[in-house]
This record gives structure tokens, sequence and C-alpha cells, in this order.
């Protein structure tokens, strides 16, 4: 068990780093998720802040509506819930129904090349070109130079400068390694930089890879091969699974 491989104290065994954790996801999936999750927590604020003007004295019914319009937008009636709660939800407002007595997508509007696919809407408050338009901060892989031993360096950077600097012919100071590797970056735009720059072309990426994601999975292809193998009596079993590397 884990409690006792823990007392044993085996030597090989770390903390996970974030790097390790990094390495167990799908960058398609994690991306998508992550500008999901900033998305709803910004549009909760917006409504707050709506609401908070909408309140004020002397408030005028644009003001009112525009809280009432962008409360309906967002809110879910029947649930009382975000209208998007994750990214499989957003997905389907790119895609075609699914086809009937199958239950997955056509193969045309999974490989983007369906002319039917609707567009996503984008509600006004998220589309604004004014100088004062509201800023949205989220995630987003970018790749990253770094030393080991001073942090970040230019992008690409083959050596580190100060490492260099401390070299020495007996190798009594230690070098440090330089890494160019993906990292989430902290992002600040605005919000429609954000809606068409990252999360529009992120729910894109992921309408091409969620559906090979669940014909892959146990439920389809899995159960196929499973059929099959008991079918076949000299067949060995395996298993397969679709993720998009780092």
């Amino acid at each position: 068990s884990l409690r006792r491989i823990i007392k044993q104290d085996v030597p090989q065994l770390r903390r996970l780093t974030e790097r390790h954790k990094q390495m167990c996801g799908c960058e398609v999936c994690l991306t998508v998720a992550s500008h999901q999750r900033s998305l709803n927590a910004w549009r909760l604020r917006r409504i707050r802040f709506l609401e908070l003007e909408s309140k004020k004295d002397g408030a005028t019914d644009q003001a009112i509506a525009a809280c009432n319009e962008y409360q309906e937008y967002f809110i879910d009636p029947t649930t009382n819930a975000p209208r998007h709660q994750k990214a499989r939800h957003a997905v389907q407002e790119i895609l075609c129904q699914p086809v009937v007595n199958i239950g997955h997508h056509h193969w045309n509007c999974v490989m983007r090349r369906c002319t039917q696919c609707p567009s996503y809407a984008l509600h006004k408050q998220e589309n604004s070109d004014a100088d004062n338009a509201p800023t949205i901060k989220f995630h987003h892989y970018q790749r990253v130079t770094r030393c080991s031993k001073h942090g970040n360096l230019l992008l690409n950077a083959k050596s580190c400068a100060r490492c260099d600097e401390q070299h020495t012919e007996d190798g009594s100071i230690k070098m440090g390694k330089v890494r160019t590797r993906k990292h989430l970056t902290l992002y600040t735009r605005t919000i429609k930089e954000f809606m068409c720059e990252f999360y529009l072309q992120a729910l894109e990426i992921h309408a091409y890879h969620l559906p090979h994601v669940k014909i892959l999975s146990k439920n389809s292809c899995g159960k196929m091969r499973i059929r099959l193998f008991k079918q076949i009596p000299w067949s060995a079993k395996t298993h397969r699974d679709y993720a998009e590397r780092m």
C-alpha cells in the first residue's frame, strides 16, 4: 500500500513537481479547461459589477437592462449554474448535432470541414473595443528557456551568461542546466483579445481533439476491442489512449 511505501522511506520516491504533473496531462485539455475556468470566473465578477452599477442611485434603465441581459446569457435558468461549466459544454456551440443513433458528431464537423457548423456568438460584454474595456487574467502555455540556477533566460538560449562567468577549470562550481520547455504563463489581456486570440482558438482545437478521445475510449473502440478479444482465442489484450504531446 502507499502508506507502507512511505514508511519504508524509499530514496527513489519524491513528491511530484509541477513539471511531473504537467507531463501527466494533455496540453489541449489542460489549456482549454484553464481558459474555461478563467472565463467563468470573469463572467461571475462581471455580473457582480453590473449588479452594483444597476443598484447605484440614479442608475439608468439601460444599466439595469444590461445587467439582466448578461445574467440571462450566462446563468442557465433550469440549473441556476454557469451556461458552460466545462469546455466540453462550450464545444457544442461550434459543432452540429451528433448523428442520430450513433452518438458521435459527423467526422466533417470534427475535422472542421463542415460548412454548416455554427459560429460561437460573442456577447457584447465580451466583444468590446473601448479604451476602458475590462481585462482578464488567465494562464496559457508558452515556451520558456530557464537555467536551473539563475532562472529565466532569453528564449532558445543555449547557455547561461552568469554560469559562464562563474565557470572554473577545476569544476568546483556546478553549472546550471539550460532547458526550453512549455510552462503555464500568466497573461493579462482585454476580454475581446482573450476571446478571439486565445479562447476561441483553443475551443476549435478542442472540437477536433475531444471526439478523438471519446471514440478511442473504453465506451466506444474499447468495447469493440474487448468483444473481439473474447471472440478470438489467440488475440492479445492491449490498451490505447489518445493525448496531445506537451
